[in-house]
């Protein structure tokens, strides 16, 4: 048997390591499920990046908790600049014939522009719920 790591191989105390593939597809499937929402953030993030800066500096006048107006502006210019960043590379890996060093390099790209979408709306409705 080759030295590389294998399913087969038993863990501690001779005993085989508790479901190995399903560990390794639940992970699959977060990459996946956060690259269709990364696929959806394409157009819905600077939808609601537009949505949460007007909204925030048309309450500025108003008494409250400018402090959170502030963490939604820069969560909002965070996310646009990942948004950014994500859509140049995914269009570098669309057009060029090298596209990363996985084969999935694409959908790595897509989960993290999914998971920067999932942050933006949690810190947004988590500002909106403290007002």
């Amino acid at each position: 048997m080759s030295s590389g790591a294998s399913f087969d191989r038993q863990g501690e105390g001779g005993r085989r390591g508790r479901f190995p593939l399903v560990r390794g597809l639940g992970i699959s499937m977060a990459i996946y499920l956060l690259g269709f929402v990364g696929l959806a953030a394409f157009g819905l993030l600077p939808l609601r990046a537009w949505q949460a800066l007007s909204s925030a500096l048309g309450r500025r006048k108003q008494a409250g908790f400018p402090f959170l107006n502030a963490i939604a502006a820069v969560t909002t210019v965070g996310s646009l600049w990942i948004h950014f960043r994500m859509t140049t590379r995914l269009f570098r890996c669309l057009i060029e014939s090298y596209c990363g060093p996985g084969i999935a390099s694409g959908w790595t790209y897509l989960a993290v522009l999914g998971a920067a979408y999932v942050g933006f709306e949690t810190v947004l409705l988590l500002a909106r719920r403290l007002q």
